[in-house]
């Protein structure tokens, strides 16, 4: 496993390997799109929730000023900014609620929990809430809700800000460095998938149990910094009373494109690319069941510790300048990165233009090692990531370009999923789904 410094004690961090990494997210499907269903109908109108995609995107427009504030369940500032001190305007927010289990089960109490958090109090505060995550403290009485707010001072300028939060519950057996790193790297994953890897700054955020705390010296040490276009902010710790360790990331990051968000161009045929194969959080987390050696060849920490930020370059060259027009000849419909909901999230996307994703081929990056734990239900979905590989859709022209352009990338291995059918349903697939999917019912 790679060499982690991390302080010259590091804290326990406990947890579990099957909830590690995105592994422990809040179910969507089942809690979080209810509760945003629920919302949507009783937010006030100062408030607007964005449309669920992988980060949010603001318009180059002057300097980017940001500030963040940490929120109770009684709607009190309890870290950072108080709302009553935040001047009257607009604002761009991502955030995560980090819920207790009565919130976590239950889409009306989180639907409530997020309306009370998400409307600020000045009466002249606007909040467009581009992102939102949320996470679950199974073992903590207390909720919290982070944002990271964003506010363009002056005019001028060219391009896009994507801006995105993300968190991770802590790997039970990695140091402070590499879980800091992990974090950065998994947050910044949402805005290379659509080409931005300029200018990145980073809000580095810690949740840690109240005996355990550290301070704002101790995890900006931790987070990478310097060099290549990343600076490191103020940090955002949060304390609680629970056993849990929570790192995660306020991000931004620019580009000068049109982010591949085209999924209404999307159609039969098309094809669906991953720039390296699955299942690095599954080889690290089914080694822990099954009593072997974490990732002895550190092969797993690698693909998770990898910056791809090489890969959002390629993506930037298949995409539109903001004046002009996209070309599905030319430029990549949609790309996204595989992270907690796995591959199943690819289906989901497509679905609501009546289509789903056929699967040709489950490349993994240690099959035969995967498939046989999997005979034995070591976790739910090999194909759940953490910083996992970005897969893009378009053409298979394009697509086979895109391919080709990562060969002088050494950490890109891309290889074929699948392609786009007609008919919303659940995924089909040439190989068995079934034995890597828990949840997957299809043929």
């Amino acid at each position: 496993m790679p060499n982690d410094p991390g302080e010259p004690t590091s804290p326990d961090f406990g947890g579990e390997w099957k909830t590690c990494g995105c592994g422990g997210k809040t179910p969507l499907e089942r809690i979080v799109f209810p509760a945003l269903n629920i919302l949507s109908k009783r937010i006030s109108n100062k408030t607007v929730i964005g449309e669920g995609s992988d980060c949010g995107l603001v318009p180059v427009d002057g300097n980017l000023e940001r500030k963040y504030t940490v929120l109770n369940r009684q709607a009190e500032s309890v870290y950072g900014s108080d709302p009553d001190d935040i001047k009257d305007g607009r604002y761009w927010s991502v955030g995560g609620s980090f819920i207790d289990p009565s919130i976590a089960s239950s889409p009306s109490d989180l639907s409530s929990f997020l309306r009370s958090t998400y409307d600020l109090t000045g009466s002249n505060i606007k909040n467009t809430v581009l992102k939102g995550h949320t996470v679950q403290l199974p073992d903590a009485t207390t909720s919290f809700q982070f944002l990271d707010l964003f506010s363009t001072v002056g005019s001028g300028g060219d391009g896009y800000w994507m801006v995105n939060f993300d968190a991770i519950h802590a790997f039970p057996d990695l140091g402070p460095a590499l879980q800091s790193r992990i974090a950065t790297l998994n947050a910044l994953n949402d805005c290379y998938a659509v080409g931005a890897n300029k200018k990145r700054r980073v809000r580095p955020f810690v949740l840690a149990p109240n005996e355990e705390c550290p301070t704002a010296q101790t995890v900006c040490s931790w987070f990478p910094s310097g060099g290549q276009q990343l600076r490191i902010e103020h940090p955002a710790i949060v304390q609680h009373n629970g056993d849990s360790w929570i790192f995660g990331a306020s991000v931004v990051a620019t580009t000068y494109s049109s982010p591949p968000t085209r999924i209404s161009s999307i159609k039969p045929g098309d094809a669906v690319l991953l720039h390296r194969p699955l299942g690095a959080l599954s080889l690290i987390a089914t080694s822990a069941e099954d009593n072997t050696p974490v990732d002895p060849e550190g092969n797993a920490v690698r693909h998770m510790t990898e910056d791809h930020r090489p890969v959002a370059n390629s993506i930037s060259k298949f995409l539109p300048f903001p004046d002009e027009e996209f070309d599905p000849k030319e430029h990549i419909k949609l790309a996204t990165d595989i992270s907690g909901p796995g591959i199943s999230e690819l289906n989901r996307i497509v679905s609501a233009f009546d289509l789903h994703l056929h699967v040709n081929s489950l490349p993994l990056i240690d099959e035969s090692t995967l498939s046989e734990r999997q005979r034995r239900w070591l976790v739910p979905d090999v194909t759940s990531e953490t910083n996992g590989p970005i897969a893009v859709i378009g053409d298979p022209e394009v697509t086979k370009q895109f391919k080709s352009s990562l060969a002088e990338i050494d950490s890109a291995d891309p290889a074929e999923l699948g392609v786009i059918e007609n008919g919303a349903s659940d995924m089909t697939a040439e190989v068995p789904l079934q034995r890597y999917i828990e949840t997957y019912t299809g043929n």
